[in-house]
């Protein structure tokens, strides 16, 4: 692995030592400074690399084509499961309940707000990290609130004080960039004018940026809905959704599934048609890690797409079809996860676990969740050079890839997470990493 990351700075040598000169000049460390106050003021100094990451734009443009299939296969795959009847779902939507509502009701209810003209899954996020081939290989899909509240203000924020740092010819590819395309490209198929992005997080100076370029949108809390709509500034019927007088023709929806259904207000209205939403009711569904179990399935995947096509997947199986034995004597190789959980929730990784401790979290994992836990092979996290006091140190990342597929009009971009542990998350310390193509 250290060898393909020498080779990946080799390759790109010049651009780094370009990158590195420029960094240790006054003036750069005054715009570095700048860029960093910004950061605290959106809280996200501590989540931020100023070292770029340079990679082919072979290996780019191949995994997005590759994702690209494979939401639309995920696409097909939730469209079929509309239609009722035995469904591609069927045998992957846990039973038990979730959020007080079983998964299966809570399905059957949400796909009752679903536009089908609309892609379900159309802004997506695929992990996954670069092997010492330079090949790609992906362990999740995050179909659902694609976490992009601080990645529109790093990609704002390094534009505006270091693009003059960057190579000539080369250009930022982030995957922030996309969820300023699909607003517009929903507002405008639907005649729309004014958004909503509504959320339980954060998202304020998303919303400003997104203002600043051209799009009327306001913040809104869902904590504070009901408040809201008891003072009157917010009014939600089945004919439409007014926000301080003004209608509201699109929901940037950052909600768990169950919250949406929770408001029937909301929901009259998107079912009526009256609003649209951004993150369609079933796309959670399609984020449920189980479903790579369906994808790398090749008799499966054979009505919609070849393997060869889609995104490559490492060995995934639901804990309760695999020999205990097995797992014991592959556990540095494993990896325990739960269909249902995200945001670096519920990752137990063998290697780090030791022989007992794994033994007994298998035997509690297969009696308690025996729907939604699974096992999948241990991808290694590819390493990447990140500056650090002057020289050049080595990080575990990720590669992860933001998919904007609307009938393929607009792609998207990629963007790399790093973090000393094998577990590369934001929520568990990782730090962003912008790509350069």
């Amino acid at each position: 692995m250290c060898d393909m990351v020498l080779n990946e700075y080799e390759e790109f040598r010049e651009y780094y030592d370009r990158y590195h000169e420029a960094m240790s000049e006054p003036q750069v460390g005054e715009l570095i400074e700048s860029a960093r106050r910004d950061m605290r003021r959106v809280k996200a100094e501590d989540k931020f690399f100023f070292t770029p990451r340079f990679l082919p734009e072979g290996l780019i443009c191949d995994q997005l084509r590759r994702c690209e299939k494979t939401i639309e296969v995920v696409n097909r795959i939730l469209s079929e499961n509309r239609e009722g009847e035995k469904t591609p779902l069927s045998d992957i939507i846990p039973r038990r309940r979730q959020y007080n509502v079983p998964m299966a009701d809570m399905y059957e209810k949400a796909v009752e707000l679903v536009d089908p003209g609309f892609p379900s899954v159309m802004e997506s996020r695929i992990d996954g990290c670069i092997l010492p081939d330079h090949s790609l290989v992906s362990y999740e899909i995050n179909a659902n609130r694609a976490g992009w509240e601080n990645s529109r203000s790093f990609c704002d924020i390094y534009n505006r004080y270091l693009s003059g740092l960057l190579p000539a010819g080369s250009r930022t590819v982030d995957f922030a960039d996309g969820w300023e395309k699909i607003i517009k490209h929903v507002l405008r198929k639907t005649g729309g004018k004014k958004a909503v992005y509504l959320t339980e997080q954060t998202g304020k100076e998303s919303v400003m940026a997104l203002r600043e370029r051209g799009i009327d949108i306001d913040f809104m809390r869902f904590q504070d809905l009901p408040a809201l709509m008891e003072s009157g500034e917010v009014s939600i019927t089945k004919d439409d959704f007014c926000f301080r007088g003004e209608k509201v023709d699109l929901v940037c929806r950052f909600l768990r599934t169950h919250q949406v259904l929770e408001v029937p207000q909301l929901c009259e209205c998107v079912k009526a048609g009256n609003v649209r939403l951004i993150n369609q009711m079933d796309a959670f569904f399609g984020g449920i890690k189980t479903l790579l179990i369906k994808l790398s399935d090749a008799d499966a995947l054979s009505p919609y797409a070849k393997p060869e096509e889609i995104i490559t997947i490492p060995k995934s199986e639901f804990l309760r079809d695999t020999a205990t034995s097995d797992l014991s004597e592959r556990k540095d190789r494993c990896v325990l996860k739960f269909g249902n959980r995200g945001g670096g929730k519920a990752v137990f990784f063998g290697i780090d676990l030791q022989k007992l401790e794994w033994q007994e979290l298998l035997d509690n994992s297969r009696k308690r969740y025996p729907e939604t836990a699974m096992v999948q092979d241990f991808v290694e996290p590819s390493l990447t050079p990140v500056f650090d006091s002057g020289g050049i140190s080595l990080m575990n990342a990720t590669c992860d890839v933001f998919v904007f597929a609307p009938g393929r009009e607009e792609a998207g971009g990629v963007f790399s997470r790093c973090s000393f542990e094998n577990l590369v998350n934001f929520k568990t310390g990782g730090i962003k990493q912008t790509v350069f193509v």
